[in-house]
């Protein structure tokens, strides 16, 4: 059956995110097509979300817990001539990005997820423009173009990646061009994935809880198994930048994840002869990363 007659599941993690939902839902909303499916997972945040989604889509209590340690809501909310189901999944605790987002991937109904930060929105044929690419039954996720505005009016391009081994260690940065083709990862605040091989893979690796590295190390090990990290150019979301990371845990803790987990992947992910550059190298990284606590 031809993709695009599938149904989609929208999964967004938030935590403390009532005023990001209230400003890139409605884009969301406007995105999905009749019997989809939006996934709302907090991540214990303490502002008014859930209060706001209750009130807004009118949720109830879902019959059972499908998940451990989360309250769950549900709604089928009418758009014109459209149906969506709308859910509002709550931990009960904190757990971070890569927990979250997978229990949204566990809780989806639909064979293809589309994965956004809520910072995020995207363009009304986002999802008809995503879909036909897993016509290719190799594909693990497409990504999407990321116009980020700027304070001076420009903005950048984001979502295509690069990746490569230097000095000990995987860099990355953003692709030279921006045209339709593989990248070295799907990132997981713009992109589809097929549900499927996600759960096969187990979903994003609590080894680099809190943050960062986890979409770029599960495209590696999709990539390991033969399927394909795709980048689409005419999927196009507007991403702010105005996740709460930087806000919760300051600066320094987030530079400290970034490297601890540059070193995690190095090591999960490298062929024995980069494993003994690896070594070679780790001193020298060691005292330049001493201040951060690598």
């Amino acid at each position: 059956m031809p993709t695009l007659k599938h149904h989609v599941s929208v999964v967004i993690p938030t935590f403390n995110g009532e005023e990001l939902l209230k400003k890139n839902l409605p884009a969301v909303l406007a995105c999905v097509r009749d019997g989809d499916e939006v996934i709302i997972a907090d991540d214990a945040g303490t502002d008014g979300s859930l209060t706001w989604a209750q009130k807004t889509w009118h949720l109830e209590p879902a019959p059972a817990d499908k998940i451990a340690g989360t309250e769950l809501y549900f709604a089928t909310v009418h758009l014109g001539r459209k149906s969506v189901v709308m859910w509002y999944l709550r931990h009960l605790k904190n757990v971070r990005f890569g927990a979250n987002a997978n229990a949204g991937f566990r809780l989806a109904h639909h064979p293809f997820v589309l994965l956004l930060n809520n910072d995020v929105s995207p363009a009304p044929d986002v999802i008809d423009t995503l879909l036909p690419y897993f016509d290719d039954e190799l594909m693990f996720g497409v990504g999407c173009l990321e116009r980020e505005p700027d304070d001076k009016g420009g903005e950048q391009w984001g979502g295509k990646n690069r990746l490569w081994f230097q000095r000990g260690l995987f860099m990355h940065s953003r692709a030279v061009n921006f045209t339709s083709g593989e990248t070295a990862w799907v990132s997981g605040g713009s992109g589809m994935f097929d549900r499927a091989k996600w759960l096969e893979l187990g979903g994003f690796d609590k080894r680099y809880y809190p943050a960062y590295w986890e979409d770029i190390d599960i495209s590696r090990r999709a990539q390991k198994r033969g399927w394909k990290t795709w980048f689409a150019t005419e999927a196009v979301v507007v991403h702010q930048h105005e996740t709460t990371h930087q806000a919760v845990f300051g600066e320094s803790a987030m530079t400290l994840w970034s490297w601890r987990h540059t070193r995690t992947f190095a090591w999960v992910h490298s062929t024995w002869w980069q494993k003994l550059q690896f070594l070679m190298w780790l001193p020298y990284h060691a005292w330049k990363f001493r201040k951060v606590g690598w």
